[in-house]
């Protein structure tokens, strides 16, 4: 995600990595959500020395999960604020003037690339 992409192929590609991006941090939320759950559940064990370490270990890995996709949007953002300006450059040259909100509906629809505009 260093810059836009003109190469229709590659954008496609980008939008199935993405897809299984967040279909695995479902999962894996799933699962961590799990963890804490039964981490709640083990009454039995409360205050115990490994009770204590297993809670610790649940809320770290829960915690750099998060830091992690939180990054992971913000370079999303990023992307996607990068391909704005240069669509918006696009048009600036052609001189044809668009809104903001038309230039995200022609993210969201697939920005075709360079000069390839009506």
């Amino acid at each position: 995600m260093i810059e836009p992409m003109a190469d229709p192929k590659l954008s496609h590609q980008l939008d199935d990595k993405t897809d299984d991006i967040k279909k695995a941090a479902d999962v894996v939320a799933a699962h961590l959500k799990k963890l804490e759950q039964t981490q709640k559940d083990a009454k039995d064990d409360i205050g115990s020395a490994q009770w204590r370490l297993k809670e610790s270990q649940i809320y770290n890995i829960t915690k750099h999960f998060r830091q992690i996709m939180n990054q992971y949007n913000e370079e999303c953002v990023a992307h996607r604020d990068r391909c704005k300006k240069a669509i918006k450059r696009e048009f600036e040259i052609s001189g044809i003037r668009r809104t903001d909100d038309e230039i995200e509906d022609m993210i969201e629809n697939g920005f075709p690339g360079t000069f390839s505009f009506s």
